[in-house]
């Protein structure tokens, strides 16, 4: 990941320049202000610093330039939005607020729910920096209502550690705003019919797949000869989790299955057709 700065001027120059930092500091933001006004003068409108993340949207924050050269440096700690003041006071480091604060907006932040949400975050107990780690990775999860996330918490304790519970958090957060029924589902298709222990799951991002989802490519790989069923005691063969089910279409296709996208495209389509006609004999049967 690497921080850019774009100059735009009035004639419509725009100049780009990368640094090797991940977020940018006051002292930073400084610098490129100097750097833009010696190199456009009064010329210059505008700068922008761009964060770039792999699998991550790009985020683009304003920063006002300097009248002259001489000016002094902007204070980070005036006039900053409230948002940004309630991360400093919760021991959120500034790339933290940085990255957090561009990515939602002041509007949608009550303090006071805010503060209760982070004290029951806090009450996970994953550890300060983790749990800011995992909050900078996932601002949404500060909005949730603070009982949703003991609810949430608590459930999955009952069948993972509190270590465990935390990876699955970073590797699909969008648990935290599923019904307990869909994960319990989906919990019991990797356990029970593809025989993955939670030490595996958790190491994945399978939890935030639909249950569907993952139902369509395990029988594709079975039906194609990929995935086998593993004798008590054997060794196991079979892709892994994140193959079979964090992959794109193609890769998966292809690397995986080995076998090409059309095929694997047809089988979905035929698969779904499979699955409607159970669904409709299960309705028969109850109705009889």
């Amino acid at each position: 990941m690497g921080l850019f700065a774009s100059f735009t001027t009035k004639e419509d120059h725009t100049a780009e320049f990368s640094t090797a930092i991940c977020y940018p500091s006051s002292e930073v933001i400084n610098n490129l202000q100097h750097v833009a006004f010696e190199k456009y003068g009064p010329n210059a409108e505008s700068i922008f610093v761009i964060f770039n993340k792999p699998s991550r949207c790009t985020c683009k924050a304003p920063v006002r330039l300097l009248t002259s050269s001489a000016a002094p440096p902007i204070d980070q700690h005036q006039d900053s939005a409230p948002i940004v003041q309630w991360l400093r006071e919760n021991g959120f480091p500034e790339d933290a607020c940085i990255q957090i604060s561009a990515k939602l907006p002041s509007s949608i932040w009550n303090p006071s729910k805010l503060n209760r949400t982070m004290s029951h975050w806090g009450a996970c107990q994953f550890g300060h920096d983790r749990l800011v780690y995992l909050l900078t990775e996932n601002p949404d999860l500060l909005l949730m209502d603070h009982q949703q996330v003991m609810n949430c918490f608590t459930f999955l304790s009952k069948d993972f550690s509190k270590n465990y519970v935390y990876k699955i958090l970073l590797n699909c957060p969008q648990v935290m705003f599923e019904k307990h029924s869909d994960i319990t589902s989906k919990l019991d298709f990797l356990n029970k019919k593809l025989g993955v222990p939670n030490s595996e799951i958790v190491n994945s991002s399978s939890l935030g797949h639909p249950l569907e989802y993952m139902r369509t490519r395990y029988e594709f790989l079975k039906r194609c000869g990929v995935y086998k069923v593993v004798p008590q005691g054997g060794v196991s063969r079979n892709p892994s989790l994140s193959n079979m089910f964090d992959t794109p279409d193609e890769e998966f296709a292809k690397q995986v299955a080995r076998l090409s996208p059309l095929e694997f495209d047809v089988f979905k389509q035929l698969y779904a057709l499979e699955i409607e006609d159970e669904d409709d004999d299960l309705s028969d049967s109850d109705s009889d």
